[in-house]
């Protein structure tokens, strides 16, 4: 299943499959540049109540339920709002330095009660 995001950057998205009882998925944004970024977009980013990020990731929690999943295991980088995901409840649970330069892969579990 792939769910993304059109509006504003139709480069966001997630991949997102269940196996064995997991569920997993992988972000797909490039690397923001806070130099170009709107006041709209920055006040977008402080309300994350609503935000199309954060209804994409209850959409990956309720489907990982209905398929009887346990936990979710995401895959991101550092870059691309780690914290968030952490605020919704997953935990860091592995790091891989410089992939790609300068930044890290990271591997975050949630598990589904």
């Amino acid at each position: 299943m792939m769910l993304t995001r059109w509006w504003p950057n139709p480069f966001r998205g997630i991949a997102f499959c269940t196996f064995f009882q997991c569920a997993s998925f992988h972000t797909a944004a490039p690397k923001p540049d806070r130099r170009t970024a709107s006041p709209a977009r920055q006040a977008r980013a402080r309300n994350r109540r609503s935000s199309p990020t954060l209804l994409l990731v209850r959409a990956v929690e309720d489907e990982a339920r209905f398929r009887g999943c346990q936990q979710i295991v995401l895959e991101t980088h550092d870059f691309q709002a780690p914290g968030f995901y952490q605020k919704l409840g997953f935990e860091v649970v592995g790091r891989v330095g410089d992939y790609p330069r300068g930044y890290q892969y990271l591997t975050l579990v949630k598990r589904l009660a």
